[in-house]
């Protein structure tokens, strides 16, 4: 289920949003990143809440990320 989203995903970016092959791939691994942490926790992509956005992004400024990443990965989810 998960390659036909990602499929219709990157299409969407390269026809719609006309977004290079570099930022269609950060993107993708944004969304892949997430996908895996709901895999984690037990949950489908269908099922997830605000509230495991916010847990999430809390795992990213753990990691130490940098604003600009997080903020890339908030706008690709």
């Amino acid at each position: 289920m998960h390659e036909d989203f990602f499929t219709s995903f990157r299409t969407y970016l390269v026809t719609e949003r006309r977004f290079s092959l570099n930022s269609v791939a950060a993107y993708s691994a944004d969304v892949e990143q997430f996908l895996t942490f709901l895999e984690e926790h037990d949950l489908e992509l269908q099922d997830y809440t605000k509230e495991n956005v916010v847990e999430f992004l809390s795992t990213l400024y753990q990691r130490l990320l940098s604003t600009s990443s997080i903020g890339r990965k908030v706008v690709s989810l």
